[in-house]
């Protein structure tokens, strides 16, 4: 019987182990303010997320993302709807995250304006007054 038990530990723990070994970061770029593009897993899956001050990463915008930009006011994202029962499949959808000098960890998340059409997303730049953004960063 103890045989059996330390069986069952061993692979309980062999198990364990397998799931934490598939959070590691295969991507991970800077962007700005302590704004990261994240992958987990694979590149091809990359999401926008914080750097909290524990140094774990809270998620801001999942998938999708094709390209960003950003200047000392936002950032902005452009990504692509790929939720195949929309028909607005292979669309661009826009973004825009407000940049503060002290960001409160707290409500981070809860910044994030959008999904935006095209037409949206400049007059919300313009409402925020924030200038004019290049998507020059690709995922």
């Amino acid at each position: 019987m103890f045989k059996l038990l330390q069986k069952n530990r061993l692979l309980f723990l062999l198990f364990i182990l397998s799931f934490l070994s598939c959070q590691d970061l295969v991507y991970k770029k800077e962007i700005t303010h302590g704004y990261y593009l994240i992958g987990v897993d694979t590149s091809n899956n990359i999401s926008l997320c914080y750097e909290l001050q524990s140094g774990s990463y809270l998620g801001v915008l999942d998938s999708g993302i094709d390209r960003l930009g950003f200047n000392e006011k936002v950032i902005a994202v452009r990504a692509i709807n790929s939720w195949e029962a929309s028909e607005e499949k292979g669309k661009f959808k826009y973004y825009v995250i407000p940049l503060f000098e002290e960001m409160d960890e707290h409500w981070v998340d809860t910044l994030t304006i959008g999904p935006l059409t095209k037409l949206e997303f400049k007059e919300k730049m313009k409402e925020l007054d924030a200038g004019s953004v290049d998507f020059n960063i690709e995922k």
